[in-house]
């Protein structure tokens, strides 16, 4: 019988936390009430551009990119930094197919 205590769920609660953000975020982009010019706020604009800023021509690792920006908070991380980057067509990955492969990396897209 294996001690459930010291297993590791870091994995499994930023993947539900990042389904249930992504979940909510379709709710209020569907929703009647929301005025769609201006989901985006000043915060997550400078958010965007500052990953744009510290990303080249390669790709980066989730990993990689969140060490140069200085966060620790994966879950923040996609919600506000990447997410918005990929909605918006900036940033590319590049596994397109396999949106969560482990081995998932992103780069600018090509202006």
């Amino acid at each position: 019988m294996t001690d459930d205590r010291a297993a590791d769920s870091t994995e499994f609660i930023e993947f539900m936390l990042d389904t249930i953000t992504t979940t909510l975020s379709g709710v209020a982009l569907r929703s009647p009430s929301v005025d769609h010019r201006n989901i985006a706020s000043d915060q997550v604009s400078d958010q965007v551009n500052q990953l744009l800023r510290i990303m080249g021509d390669r790709y980066w690792s989730t990993q990689e990119l969140m060490e140069r920006l200085a966060l620790s908070h994966r879950p923040t991380f996609r919600t506000n930094y990447l997410n918005p980057t990929l909605k918006a067509g900036l940033v590319v990955m590049q596994y397109p197919h396999s949106p969560r492969s482990p081995k998932q990396k992103y780069k600018k897209a090509q202006a």
